[in-house]
């Protein structure tokens, strides 16, 4: 609207002093990227003539008609775009309804207790963890956590559009806060991005497989060892026994199709086809290869992928067994 009455003041002070017709081409020289004004310049330089003809509108009505009119399109362009932002933020939610559903119906096969939560808040998160550790998890073999959503650099959005960070949820479940996991693989899962970042996508000009050229030299640096006998067990590090799978690398974005996302919809397809014979470690590695394997598009057209990331802390291998398998 501002830009509107920047061309009427425009006449205003120009009317008097330049010809109709160098008037309106010089307007039109002006706004030529905006085509709404080149029709209101246009038509307001037919009026004009039609007006000094006939003695009819005056030329400050018809510019209160025009930005009036400008204001009524631009109001209903804004009501389009969101009403176009809540249906986009509805699918999302079903998305993530669909995804969790997914889930749910994997880790019942593998015979874990499910809970599900959803639109939470950063502290009803919190407090929903909190209750996951204060229970005696002796006769459980593993924990696992998965939470869809929004999320930053190590981050993770809630239903109060705050931020929860990675660590803190995960620490009412280190060993001296959860002694009945101790030992114990816990499993987090997240699918949110990391950032905005789009991850480069490098394809070989001659498509052959690329190898590498060798392994790493690793040298292990020793420390001595005692055993301590007031231990009952263990020892167990407080932060150890975490297998931490992320959606995307720190940084980068997530993306999804019309299932979903690609992380989810891969993790929970091989999940189910290779388990028990091959652990999740394992799994996860095959999972960052599927997921590098889509390429999507975006809407302006730019190729887009995305790698998944593991932070792994466990001291064994973890396996899943379907209910029906023999361990």
């Amino acid at each position: 609207m501002d830009t509107v009455k920047d061309v009427w003041d425009c006449l205003d002070i120009m009317e008097k002093r330049l010809l109709d017709s160098e008037l309106f081409s010089f307007l039109k020289t002006v706004y030529t990227t905006d085509e709404r004004l080149l029709e209101i310049i246009d038509d307001f330089a037919k009026r004009s003539a039609s007006a000094e003809a006939t003695g009819g509108q005056s030329i400050e009505e018809t510019r209160s008609q025009e930005v009036a009119e400008h204001v009524h399109q631009r109001t209903n362009l804004d009501t389009e775009n969101e009403t176009t932002s809540q249906l986009q933020s509805q699918l999302s939610a079903y998305e993530i309804g669909k995804q969790a559903d997914s889930l749910r119906e994997l880790f019942t096969m593998f015979g874990y207790e499910i809970g599900l939560h959803e639109n939470k808040t950063c502290q009803e998160i919190m407090h929903l963890l909190d209750e996951v550790r204060k229970k005696d998890h002796k006769d459980n073999g593993a924990l696992i956590v998965c939470i869809l959503s929004h999320g930053y650099l190590n981050t993770v959005t809630g239903a109060c559009s705050e931020d929860l960070g990675i660590d803190e949820i995960m620490i009412p479940f280190r060993a001296d806060c959860c002694p009945s996991l101790s030992g114990k693989p816990k499993l987090f899962i997240f699918q949110i991005c990391q950032g905005q970042r789009t991850q480069p996508i490098v394809f070989h000009p001659t498509n052959a497989v690329v190898k590498a050229e060798g392994d790493y030299n690793m040298t292990q640096d020793k420390a001595e060892v005692t055993d301590s006998p007031t231990l009952p067990r263990g020892p167990f590090l407080a932060e150890a026994d975490f297998l931490i799978a992320f959606a995307t690398m720190r940084g980068y974005a997530s993306y999804r199709n019309e299932n979903g996302s690609y992380f989810i919809q891969s993790l929970v397809d091989l999940l189910r086809k290779r388990s028990p014979s091959e652990d999740v470690v394992s799994i996860l590695v095959e999972v960052n290869h599927d997921v590098s394997q889509k390429i999507g598009k975006t809407e302006e057209g730019r190729y887009v992928a995305q790698i998944p990331e593991s932070i792994i802390r466990l001291t064994k291998k973890f396996f899943l067994h379907p209910m029906n398998s023999k361990a």
